[in-house]
Protein backbone atom coordinates (compact mmCIF):
# COMPACT_ATOMS: atom_id res chain seq x y z
CA UNK A 1 0.00 0.00 0.00
CA UNK A 2 1.48 3.50 -0.13
CA UNK A 3 0.76 4.38 3.10
CA UNK A 4 -1.26 3.42 5.83
CA UNK A 5 0.17 -0.48 6.25
CA UNK A 6 0.47 -0.55 10.20
CA UNK A 7 -3.60 0.13 10.19
CA UNK A 8 -4.14 -2.44 7.47
CA UNK A 9 -1.98 -4.86 8.93
CA UNK A 10 -4.19 -4.46 12.47
CA UNK A 11 -7.34 -4.73 11.22
CA UNK A 12 -6.65 -7.38 9.27
CA UNK A 13 -4.11 -9.17 11.21
CA UNK A 14 -1.75 -9.97 8.15
CA UNK A 15 1.53 -9.32 8.79
CA UNK A 16 1.88 -9.12 4.37
CA UNK A 17 1.01 -5.86 4.21
CA UNK A 18 3.77 -3.13 3.47
CA UNK A 19 4.10 0.72 2.76
CA UNK A 20 6.12 2.16 0.70
CA UNK A 21 4.78 6.03 0.21
CA UNK A 22 4.71 5.88 -3.49
CA UNK A 23 8.38 5.67 -3.69
CA UNK A 24 9.39 3.49 -6.83
CA UNK A 25 12.83 2.46 -4.65
CA UNK A 26 10.68 1.31 -1.59
CA UNK A 27 8.62 -0.89 -3.59
CA UNK A 28 11.35 -2.47 -5.41
CA UNK A 29 12.98 -3.62 -2.18
CA UNK A 30 9.09 -4.28 -0.76
CA UNK A 31 8.79 -6.81 -3.94
CA UNK A 32 12.57 -8.04 -3.72
CA UNK A 33 11.60 -9.43 0.02
CA UNK A 34 8.91 -10.98 -1.23
CA UNK A 35 10.53 -12.57 -3.99
CA UNK A 36 8.41 -15.08 -6.12
CA UNK A 37 5.96 -14.82 -4.38
CA UNK A 38 2.07 -13.50 -5.33
CA UNK A 39 1.10 -10.05 -5.48
CA UNK A 40 -2.12 -8.20 -5.77
CA UNK A 41 -1.80 -5.02 -7.08
CA UNK A 42 -5.21 -2.91 -6.87
CA UNK A 43 -4.69 -0.10 -9.39
CA UNK A 44 -5.54 3.32 -9.11
CA UNK A 45 -3.28 5.40 -10.92
CA UNK A 46 -4.08 8.52 -8.27
CA UNK A 47 -3.42 6.14 -5.51
CA UNK A 48 0.13 6.42 -6.90
CA UNK A 49 0.97 9.70 -8.44
CA UNK A 50 -1.44 12.88 -7.87
CA UNK A 51 -2.15 13.06 -11.65
CA UNK A 52 -2.73 9.31 -11.64
CA UNK A 53 0.16 8.84 -13.67
CA UNK A 54 2.56 6.44 -12.15
CA UNK A 55 4.95 6.45 -15.04
CA UNK A 56 7.60 4.36 -13.05
CA UNK A 57 4.95 1.33 -12.00
CA UNK A 58 5.50 -0.75 -14.85
CA UNK A 59 8.94 -0.66 -15.28
CA UNK A 60 9.05 -1.82 -11.40
CA UNK A 61 6.97 -4.73 -11.71
CA UNK A 62 9.02 -5.85 -14.98
CA UNK A 63 11.73 -5.95 -13.08
CA UNK A 64 10.00 -7.73 -10.30
CA UNK A 65 8.46 -10.48 -12.86
CA UNK A 66 12.53 -10.75 -14.79
CA UNK A 67 13.97 -11.18 -11.56
CA UNK A 68 11.68 -13.62 -9.88
CA UNK A 69 9.91 -15.45 -13.27
CA UNK A 70 7.80 -17.52 -11.17
CA UNK A 71 6.17 -14.90 -9.04
CA UNK A 72 2.36 -13.90 -9.71
CA UNK A 73 1.10 -10.98 -10.36
CA UNK A 74 -2.47 -10.34 -10.26
CA UNK A 75 -3.88 -6.37 -10.95
CA UNK A 76 -7.25 -5.00 -9.99
CA UNK A 77 -8.09 -2.07 -12.28
CA UNK A 78 -10.23 -0.27 -9.60
CA UNK A 79 -10.03 3.09 -12.17
CA UNK A 80 -9.58 2.91 -16.18
CA UNK A 81 -9.96 6.12 -18.29
CA UNK A 82 -13.23 7.14 -19.90
CA UNK A 83 -12.74 9.00 -23.68
CA UNK A 84 -12.58 12.53 -23.28
CA UNK A 85 -12.53 15.75 -25.84
CA UNK A 86 -9.11 16.60 -26.68
CA UNK A 87 -9.98 20.18 -24.82
CA UNK A 88 -10.23 18.46 -21.60
CA UNK A 89 -7.89 19.25 -19.30
CA UNK A 90 -7.78 15.57 -18.03
CA UNK A 91 -6.90 14.81 -22.02
CA UNK A 92 -3.10 13.74 -21.71
CA UNK A 93 -3.19 12.71 -18.54
CA UNK A 94 -6.02 10.02 -19.22
CA UNK A 95 -3.89 8.83 -22.65
CA UNK A 96 -0.89 8.76 -20.17
CA UNK A 97 -2.80 6.38 -17.80
CA UNK A 98 -3.59 4.26 -20.92
CA UNK A 99 -0.85 3.47 -21.34
CA UNK A 100 0.07 2.65 -18.46
CA UNK A 101 -2.44 0.33 -17.78
CA UNK A 102 -1.76 -1.18 -21.47
CA UNK A 103 1.93 -2.07 -20.15
CA UNK A 104 0.34 -3.09 -16.64
CA UNK A 105 -1.46 -5.52 -18.35
CA UNK A 106 0.79 -7.10 -20.36
CA UNK A 107 3.06 -7.72 -17.50
CA UNK A 108 0.44 -9.34 -15.40
CA UNK A 109 -0.26 -13.12 -14.77
CA UNK A 110 -4.10 -11.67 -14.69
CA UNK A 111 -6.16 -8.65 -14.93
CA UNK A 112 -9.38 -7.64 -12.65
CA UNK A 113 -12.18 -5.47 -12.87
CA UNK A 114 -15.19 -4.41 -10.90
CA UNK A 115 -17.87 -3.12 -13.52
CA UNK A 116 -18.90 -4.71 -17.14
CA UNK A 117 -18.02 -1.13 -18.85
CA UNK A 118 -14.21 -1.26 -17.62
CA UNK A 119 -13.67 -5.34 -18.72
CA UNK A 120 -15.00 -3.68 -21.97
CA UNK A 121 -12.42 -0.72 -21.52
CA UNK A 122 -9.95 -3.20 -20.23
CA UNK A 123 -9.86 -5.49 -23.25
CA UNK A 124 -9.97 -2.59 -26.06
CA UNK A 125 -6.51 -0.95 -23.72
CA UNK A 126 -4.77 -4.46 -23.23
CA UNK A 127 -5.53 -6.61 -26.05
CA UNK A 128 -6.16 -8.82 -23.50
CA UNK A 129 -9.42 -11.84 -23.95
CA UNK A 130 -8.77 -12.89 -20.57
CA UNK A 131 -10.47 -9.93 -18.10
CA UNK A 132 -11.84 -11.68 -14.64
CA UNK A 133 -14.84 -9.50 -13.92
CA UNK A 134 -15.71 -8.93 -9.79
CA UNK A 135 -18.79 -7.09 -9.71
CA UNK A 136 -18.79 -5.06 -7.18
CA UNK A 137 -21.90 -2.70 -5.42
CA UNK A 138 -22.65 0.18 -5.30
CA UNK A 139 -22.06 1.93 -1.92
CA UNK A 140 -24.86 4.51 -2.69
CA UNK A 141 -28.08 3.30 -1.66
CA UNK A 142 -31.00 3.47 -4.79
CA UNK A 143 -33.76 5.21 -3.28
CA UNK A 144 -37.22 4.87 -5.04
CA UNK A 145 -38.05 6.96 -7.31
CA UNK A 146 -41.45 9.19 -7.07
CA UNK A 147 -41.44 10.86 -10.62
CA UNK A 148 -39.77 9.81 -13.46
CA UNK A 149 -38.36 13.06 -14.06
CA UNK A 150 -35.27 14.64 -12.87
CA UNK A 151 -35.27 17.76 -10.82
CA UNK A 152 -32.81 20.05 -11.93
CA UNK A 153 -32.02 21.44 -8.75
CA UNK A 154 -30.75 18.44 -7.39
CA UNK A 155 -27.64 16.45 -8.65
CA UNK A 156 -24.51 14.49 -6.79
CA UNK A 157 -20.97 15.44 -7.50
CA UNK A 158 -17.91 12.88 -7.21
CA UNK A 159 -14.45 13.42 -6.97
CA UNK A 160 -11.95 15.16 -5.02
CA UNK A 161 -12.69 18.18 -2.97
CA UNK A 162 -11.11 20.64 -4.91
CA UNK A 163 -12.72 19.31 -8.40
CA UNK A 164 -15.96 19.12 -6.44
CA UNK A 165 -14.96 22.78 -5.99
CA UNK A 166 -14.50 23.53 -9.69
CA UNK A 167 -17.36 22.04 -11.01
CA UNK A 168 -19.59 23.88 -8.65
CA UNK A 169 -18.15 27.05 -9.55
Amino acid sequence: VVEGAAASRAQLDWNAITDFHGDPKELTRALDRVGAGEILLHYAGRAYQPYGCPVWLPGVLRKWKVKFPNGRLTIFFHEVPGELPRVSPQFLFAKINARIIRQLATIADAVATNSDNHTAILRKLSGRDTIHWFPVSSNIELVPSVSESRVETEFVIFGLPFNRAQTLT
